[in-house]
């Protein structure tokens, strides 16, 4: 889904995050406002960031934004799209549900250190709180993938296991990436996968209640 190319010199361009063949035009300019895009998105959240600015950074006109993407919400869906799910995620549940816990929180945690994935992570956490467009994209990842490939593996109640398991993979991206709080902030990643994984290991093959909804 990535490949390696030339940089922009503004602003600078989120490393791996390159189509091949690149051909100067219409498809460099529209690969110039999703670098730019997706830049802005990481630091700052979808909602923080205008198409206006997206232009004025990357220096086109925001015609251009709204020619090739329709509109914010839609650049933001290419710019992310499909970086929340690590590959081998499926693979990995369908081996014998113990003990997988520390290999899930490695293989999420390797997932982020990519840096050409980083910073589209970046972008849906930072947009999650205020944007109905990015908690969507985040719901489809627990309902679609994570809870697919834990009833695909048999595990009992795979919606409460997901739903549990992913708030702690969100809350460890969120302390170690977002906050860069120490000591797990610089944490080796097989160290972190051991300290996290037992609490992983409990929700993917121990007794879990069944989670009732209000109403």
């Amino acid at each position: 889904m990535t490949a390696q190319g030339q940089a922009v010199s503004d602003p600078p361009a989120v490393p791996g995050w390159r189509r091949p063949g690149r051909r100067p035009g219409a498809h460099h300019t529209a690969d110039r406002i999703l670098d730019t895009a997706l830049a802005m998105f990481a630091e700052s959240g979808l909602d923080s960031v205008t198409v206006r600015g997206i232009a004025a950074r990357a220096d086109v006109d925001a015609a251009l934004v709204h020619h090739f993407y329709r509109s914010k919400e839609g650049l933001f869906t290419a710019a992310v799209d499909g970086a929340a799910v690590p590959p081998g995620l499926a693979e990995l549940l369908r081996e014998p549900l113990t003990p997988v816990g520390e290999a899930l929180v490695a293989l999420f945690l390797a997932h982020w250190e990519r840096p050409e994935v980083r910073p589209r992570l970046l972008a849906v956490l930072r947009s999650v709180p205020s944007s109905p467009v990015a908690a969507g994209l985040m719901r489809d990842c627990l309902d679609q993938h994570l809870t697919a490939a834990l009833a695909e593996a048999g595990a009992d109640r795979a919606a409460e296991r997901a739903a549990l398991i992913g708030a702690q993979l969100i809350g460890l991206a969120i302390v170690r990436y977002v906050l860069r709080s120490e000591p797990l902030a610089s944490l080796p990643v097989d160290r972190a996968a051991a300290a996290a994984g037992p609490v992983m290991e409990m929700y993917l093959a121990g007794p879990v209640a069944r989670l009732r909804r209000a109403g």
